[in-house]
């Protein structure tokens, strides 16, 4: 008779998600450490899309470098002492082409009516969405946008009341090219 023994497969750089995107970038980390745990001592066995990986203890690493780009699922199964097996568990890595996102966020503008640099606003490569946040140097928000495509004209608020030249800070968020949120803060300093 077989019984069913738990245990846990814990990720410990995704803070228990089940699963994992991988960039082929220059300087992403592609090497990775696999760790699960049981109450029990016994043999550990990992695979790759059914392929056999490592008959050995709790933790396996793998440099997903050697993967061309796809869907892999990584799983571990464990017999205990007494010949007992618990259900396998599963864990999804996915391997994607490098598509980096990039922010340039201006740290100065003119808003002085030339048609020239007469707004702010982020410069996007590769991000799904996002909003910014302006804020004065007393922590007050005086602009804010849903739309990293439109501008800041320096105003306060929908108002229309123009802000004084100085130096503001700036919050973006947004979600990168393959779905992550990211954030990035700043400032800008405005002169007409």
């Amino acid at each position: 008779m077989k019984l069913l023994l738990t245990f846990i497969l814990s990720l410990i750089f995704l803070f228990g998600n089940s699963q994992q995107i991988i960039q082929l970038c220059e300087f992403e980390k592609k090497e990775f450490t696999y760790t699960t745990y049981s109450q029990e001592s016994g043999l550990f066995t990992w695979d790759i899309n059914g392929e056999f990986l490592s008959e050995s203890g709790n933790n396996v690493t793998i440099n997903w470098v050697n993967y061309p780009t796809g869907n892999y699922t990584l799983t571990v199964y464990f017999e205990n002492l007494s010949g007992c097996y618990s259900e396998p568990v599963t864990f999804n890595v996915f391997i994607v082409e490098c598509r980096e996102s990039f922010i340039y966020a201006p740290n100065a503008f003119t808003p002085d009516g030339d048609t020239y640099n007469d707004e702010w606003k982020p410069i996007t490569f590769n991000v799904e969405s996002g909003n910014y946040i302006i804020f004065n140097r007393w922590g007050e928000v005086i602009y804010e946008s849903y739309n990293l495509d439109v501008g800041w004209p320096g105003t306060y608020g929908l108002s229309g009341q123009i802000v004084k030249d100085g130096v503001y800070v700036y919050v973006i968020e947004y979600l990168n090219a393959i779905g992550l949120k990211e954030k990035m803060v700043g400032h800008i300093t405005l002169l007409r």
